[in-house]
């Protein structure tokens, strides 16, 4: 039974003890997200000052994200080759590590050396593939099968604890240093994450074989979990890599888009505990579409929020509504997944979570281009995907 008060205890470990496998993971997962907070809004941020007008901010956006998640999807299947030889931290291990080099790299580019995206983004890609296959096989083994909810909110909370620092922290180093200090800080944070994936008990690993044959198979089921997580990353894309843009032209500066983003975050952690927690008691058959409702309105609402109080609140009230909708998604697909092979798993959601963001990014951009920069067209694949992945959960 992990509750948050157990799992406060535990981390006050005696010498004698070393951090399990999912405490290790939750300690390694909270301090890697304050540098991956700072290098997701920010780098969506820093990626679209780099162009000098709207349309070529928006083309770069684009591009990178589009082409980072093109390599996650090419890397995917490699490293579950390496995962059934090396085992899950040395994965995550490695994708860190890349994300802490991909932090080096945005350090040296400019508008004079732009080529230096591409190593970056290619580094990107392989840090997304290697740590979250090697997160989740890690998480399959040591959950706790009766709250597999509660200690996916539980994570939840940490990382979003560490979202909440990440976004003001990063606004007021970019606004008083600059960039290049922002992403020093984020490299360091990676690397410091690294330790307690080394300070826990020796993690067993059983060799699993990995066939992409039948990877293709269990995607060509086309089972609720894999077509509702797809759907979820399409609507989720809009948010992660348009949103952020919105909001910046909204408030005006690094600080302030700072501020807004913890104090969102503030109403996301407790959600998504609070969420898991729930889902592991009843199955909310109810509150999961009018959750879904409220995150398809408020999307909608985002981009007519045209003054700083505004986008904060609309927001807010999506962040506090979203847990309660993909968390059904994101519980059912890892129950799901413990009847299959962790690393088999991991493909088809690496899989699927990048087919959701590439269809994403490839909508917001296209309506952006043709509506002229009309933000408000964005709710339509933002309501597509919610409707889409609700309908998707629900059937039988």
């Amino acid at each position: 039974m992990y509750s948050l008060e157990r799992m406060l205890h535990h981390f006050h470990l005696s010498e004698k003890r070393r951090p399990s496998g999912f405490e290790a993971l939750t300690i390694n997962y909270t301090i890697s997200q304050v540098a991956s907070g700072m290098l997701s809004m920010f780098g969506v941020l820093f990626i679209y000052e780099l162009g000098e007008k709207f349309n070529q901010g928006i083309l770069m956006v684009f591009l990178f994200f589009g082409l980072q998640r093109v390599v996650v999807g090419l890397s995917v299947p490699l490293v579950a080759k390496f995962i059934s030889k090396t085992g899950y931290r040395w994965m995550m291990f490695i994708g860190l590590s890349a994300l802490a080099v991909k932090a080096w790299f945005f350090m040296q580019v400019s508008q004079y050396n732009l080529w230096l995206l591409i190593p970056a983004l290619i580094l990107g890609g392989v840090a997304i593939a290697s740590y979250y296959q090697g997160y989740h096989g890690m998480f399959l083994d040591d959950n706790d099968d009766n709250r597999i909810g509660e200690q996916i909110g539980l994570l939840t909370l940490f990382g979003r604890m560490a979202l909440i620092i990440s976004p003001i922290l990063a606004g007021f180093l970019v606004d008083s240093y600059g960039y290049s200090v922002m992403f020093g800080v984020a490299m360091s944070l990676l690397i410091i994450s690294l330790t307690p994936l080394f300070l826990m008990d020796h993690h067993e690993h059983k060799p699993q074989k990995f066939a992409i044959k039948k990877v293709l198979s269990l995607i060509k089921q086309k089972n609720k979990y894999t077509v509702a997580t797809f759907w979820w990353y399409v609507e989720n894309a809009i948010q992660t890599f348009y949103w952020p843009v919105f909001l910046f032209l909204v408030v005006g500066s690094h600080i302030k888009f700072g501020l807004v983003g913890s104090l969102v975050m503030v109403v996301n952690s407790g959600a998504a505990y609070m969420a898991g927690k729930t889902y592991d008691k009843r199955p909310l058959r109810r509150v999961f579409p009018l959750a879904g409702f409220l995150v398809a309105t408020t999307d909608v609402l985002r981009y007519m929020s045209h003054t700083m109080f505004l986008a904060a609140g609309v927001d807010s009230v999506n962040r506090m509504a979203s847990p309660f909708w993909w968390m059904k998604i994101r519980r059912s697909a890892l129950v799901a997944g413990e009847k299959i092979k962790a690393v088999m798993f991991a493909v088809v959601w690496e899989w699927m979570v990048t087919g959701g963001f590439l269809v994403g990014l490839v909508l917001g951009y296209v309506i952006l281009k043709i509506s002229g920069g009309n933000w408000i067209w964005l709710g339509v694949p933002s309501v597509i995907g919610v409707l889409m992945a609700t309908l998707a959960r629900n059937r039988k």
